[in-house]
């Protein structure tokens, strides 16, 4: 798993990143250490391989995460998110986490596997199956939305839940 290391904190470890080529080539504002190593893993997998890290989740939405998010695009698919919200995962790290398994393919749509809203429990019990996630597939192009990653429910299904409520 890759160490967490924002930039805030250690301006000084990815300012050397950045001097290389590499660096230059997916150095970003308010970026993560960990994205490097999702870049690297990018350019490393052969065509079909699978990597999968736990991450804090904020890079979904952050601005800083542009590049990493449009080289995942590009190049690969995320086959899975598993978004465990503020449950507890790693002692003394606090914050919002999730699980990404991604294939060096492009492939047709994500499943995504969050807590409820409210979850209960710890997160090993959700890992473990002892409680359940709210399950939904997402396709390939609904998952980039405007330059982000949409981990929303689609609005199909939504809409199916609302059909099937009582009506007023």
């Amino acid at each position: 798993n890759p160490p967490y290391r924002r930039e805030r904190d250690f301006k000084s470890l990815l300012g050397e990143i950045s001097c290389t080529e590499f660096g230059r080539m997916y150095r970003s504002a308010r970026m993560d250490l960990w994205y490097y190593f999702v870049h690297k893993a990018l350019h490393l997998m052969k065509p079909g391989g699978r990597m999968s890290y736990i991450t804090n989740a904020y890079w979904l939405n952050g601005a800083g995460s542009e590049k990493l998010i449009n080289h995942i695009k590009e190049e690969g698919n995320i086959e899975e998110i598993v978004y465990l919200d503020k449950l507890k995962i790693f002692s003394g790290v606090a914050g919002i986490h999730m699980i990404m398994r991604l294939k060096k393919e492009l492939g047709n749509g994500t499943l995504v596997r969050r807590v409820p809203d409210r979850p209960e429990g710890t997160a090993e019990e959700y890992l473990t199956a002892a409680k359940p996630f709210v399950e939904f597939e997402k396709e390939r192009l609904a998952i980039f939305h405007n330059g982000k990653i949409d981990i929303e429910p689609p609005r199909r299904q939504l809409l199916s839940k609302i059909e099937k409520g009582e009506r007023l």
